[in-house]
């Protein structure tokens, strides 16, 4: 079900952020408008460099906007005192790449540190952190130091910590950048979890198409440090509409794909479900007399449904035209891509 504008929960309205560097002005953001419904896991993507952690930043108000602002559940932070601020803040948990735990302090005690600013008693503080452990399913090593912990064990040690101040919202900066494949795989799940558990809200800031595809519902580009593109991350990947989403995309293994340059046309053909396993390419073959060089193929899983999407070259003299109708017969959508994407 599409979310109604009453469902809003964080919108960021002609956002700039500016730094001054040795007497010159930086631009990091530039005129961001984007909204954020309640409980939705919302992607921000974007290469290095895009603007993606000074977004996240101003959406706290750890940075505050050059221009434009940020309304949060109703409240406009630009228009708060400081300790309005930080009770706002209060609902706006954070996990970071590398963790921020704090060495000296067991898991619990990192978990409770929050806690223990707040001025909650010691005994209610371990009470709760030893629940919100069991909640990230590490309540086992509650006693253990970080340095005893393997990565996916400090991230969870971070969730759990966010948790404490019973957040409205979640945000995660390149929260599994550091982790191997598998528990990138673990950490996105109880996220996902956690999220239909608890009502949260997440923001994921990532470089990684592979994270926005296993836990997001909508995403938006990030590119020169202004939004090119929103939609569902269905939308994004099947129908990229920019240069900057193409290039995210067509990424193997973090690499844009570098197809070279050779004489004749290129297809790009996306399909889903049950499509992604018929011999399409095949009848094609059979049935156009066309010969077909496959340059790239793969399938991504995106909300329960399969994925998949090729680039195909057609040598000089080939029918394109009767080429690309028979697929769009078949119900795959194509169209024509440059020769460097």
């Amino acid at each position: 079900m599409a979310a109604s504008a009453s469902d809003e929960l964080i919108r960021l309205y002609d956002l700039s952020k500016s730094f001054r560097l040795k007497g010159n002005t930086i631009t990091a953001l530039e005129n961001i408008n984007l909204s954020i419904h309640e409980g939705e896991i919302f992607g921000i993507i974007g290469m290095s460099g895009a603007g993606k952690s000074t977004l996240v930043r101003c959406i706290n108000f750890l940075e505050r906007p050059t221009a434009g602002g940020v309304i949060f559940d109703g409240q406009d932070l630009g228009t708060l005192s400081p300790a309005a601020l930080r009770q706002v803040r209060r609902q706006m948990g954070m996990i970071f790449q590398q963790f921020n735990l704090l060495m000296q302090r067991t898991a619990l005690q990192n978990v409770c540190f929050p806690l223990e600013i707040a001025g909650i008693s010691g005994q209610e503080a371990k009470k709760r952190g030893l629940e919100l452990l069991e909640i990230v399913g590490l309540s086992e090593r509650a006693n253990a130091y970080p340095a005893q912990l393997s990565g996916g064990q400090k991230q969870r040690v971070a969730i759990a910590r966010a948790l404490a101040s019973d957040p409205k919202v979640l945000l995660c900066d390149e929260a599994t950048s550091a982790l191997d494949p598998e528990t990138t795989d673990a950490i996105l799940n109880l996220l996902k979890d956690l999220s239909k558990r608890m009502g949260l809200t997440v923001i994921v800031i990532t470089h990684e198409m592979r994270v926005v595809e296993e836990i997001c519902s909508r995403v938006a580009v990030i590119a020169d440090h202004q939004i090119a593109e929103v939609g569902t991350v269905k939308e994004v990947f099947t129908q990229p509409k920019t240069e900057a989403a193409r290039r995210l995309v067509y990424r193997v293994e973090g690499d844009p794909i570098n197809f070279q340059q050779t004489e004749g046309t290129q297809l790009r053909i996306t399909f889903e479900g049950g499509d992604a396993f018929e011999p399409i390419l095949a009848e094609l073959i059979l049935e156009t007399r066309e010969p077909v060089n496959i340059l790239h193929a793969d399938t991504r899983t995106i909300d329960g449904c399969i994925y998949g999407q090729m680039v195909i070259q057609l040598p000089p003299r080939s029918d394109v035209y009767r080429v690309s109708e028979y697929l769009r017969g078949q119900g795959v959508a194509v169209e024509e891509v440059a020769a460097h994407v």
